[in-house]
């Protein structure tokens, strides 16, 4: 059984960087899901976010960001069901394609409106939100190293 890993994002361009670095790679799950799926799952959330309502009832934007907080760290390590679970058997190239259209419309987003279920959250708050939950979900994608290993390397040499 595969060990999940600790990844931290700064920004988006991290996250797309990893994606492709994953493509490229290889990688073997440690959970459930492929990359087509993360990427799948973490695009519908985030295009869920900028979807919302230019205003939301009073209560319901409160809630939200109460809930998404609390979700986050009581859930962590845990398996949890998902409001939006992703495509099955979508490609890893379609996944990331989705990822990458969603996470410009977010960008966009933050800048012109912000966003209304995460009440009196900036929009770089938001952010770190959404950087969290694909840290989360790219922990359980462990990349596959092109490199051989230090003493294949120095074997293979002593031969020649």
């Amino acid at each position: 059984m595969v060990k999940k890993r600790k990844v931290r994002f700064r920004d988006f361009d991290e996250v797309i960087r990893e994606a492709e670095s994953l493509m490229e790679s290889g990688y073997t799950e440690a959970g459930e899901w492929t990359l087509g799926e993360v990427c799948d799952h973490l695009e519908k959330t985030i295009k869920a976010q900028c979807g919302m309502p230019s205003r939301l009832p009073t209560f319901m934007q409160i809630g939200g960001a109460f809930m998404a907080g609390t979700f986050m760290q009581a859930t962590r390590g845990r398996q949890v069901p998902t409001m939006w679970p992703p495509k099955k058997d979508i490609s890893d190239e379609d996944g990331l394609k989705r990822l990458k259209k969603s996470i410009k419309r977010f960008t966009r987003a933050s800048k012109n409106t912000g966003f209304l279920m995460f009440r009196n959250k900036t929009p770089k708050m938001v952010k770190k939100f959404h950087l969290r939950h694909c840290q989360h979900h790219f922990e359980f994608l462990v990349g596959r190293s092109s490199r051989k290993p230090k003493e294949q390397r120095l074997s293979n040499t002593s031969s020649q």
